[in-house]
């Protein structure tokens, strides 16, 4: 009797070790009973947004910033462009397949725009954590990926600089998608 007690707990205590692993990002639920690859596949609907380009350029001690931010409330893109701001009706879909293949719609003022191409992780198959669309330049990293939502990030700094001149651009981005 002891030695079939000690086997199921040894079994559900591999079980939840085995389904917790399918927990990458820091805030996935802790027990999915889906694969990474199968819930990022399907259709997704932008619900919010949020994003901030600050972009400093300096010359000889003279210094000039520009700043560039997004907000989206699910049906309306507020942007504000250093001082100028203004807003459009938006929406955005994303189809994501198990093939590698994804296509974005998206939708500004009545006036639909498509992007069809290649997905894939880009940190290896193992970590699965950042995704890239087309190209790894623009990659996101996965914050939440449930069954039904999905929070991608970009949080980047870069700078240059040579004799006299330096320029810095800092990025921060959250994209908020519900399942359709």
């Amino acid at each position: 009797m002891k030695k079939s007690h000690l086997k199921h707990a040894l079994i559900a205590v591999l079980t939840i070790s085995f389904l917790a692993a399918c927990k990458k990002g820091e805030n996935d639920p802790f027990l999915s009973l889906k694969s990474r690859n199968s819930r990022i596949t399907g259709t997704w609907k932008l619900t919010s947004q949020t994003t901030s380009e600050t972009y400093v350029e300096s010359f000889n001690g003279s210094s000039t910033t520009d700043v560039f931010s997004t907000t989206y409330d699910g049906t309306t893109l507020y942007v504000n462009d250093g001082g100028s701001s203004n807003s459009t009706s938006y929406s955005q879909t994303i189809e994501i397949n198990k093939d590698g293949t994804y296509k974005m719609t998206r939708i500004e003022d009545g006036s639909t725009y498509q992007n069809n191409g290649n997905w894939w992780w880009i940190d290896s198959k193992k970590k699965k954590v950042r995704i890239a669309f087309d190209d790894d330049w623009g990659s996101l990293y996965i914050d939440r990926l449930t069954n039904k939502e999905m929070v991608l990030t970009i949080d980047e700094s870069y700078s240059s600089s040579e004799s006299g001149y330096s320029s810095s651009t800092t990025s921060t981005a959250k994209y908020t998608f519900e399942k359709e």
